[in-house]
């Protein structure tokens, strides 16, 4: 388990929330719209 925790770091969780979220979120108001 701490070997995963390793391989996904947590600043690099952040970078991905930060870069996926606009794009989950846009696709969301997408198919709302």
């Amino acid at each position: 388990m701490k070997e995963i925790i390793r391989l996904v770091r947590p600043h690099q969780w952040i970078k991905n929330l930060v870069v996926l979220f606009p794009i989950f979120f846009g696709r969301a108001l997408g198919n709302i719209e």
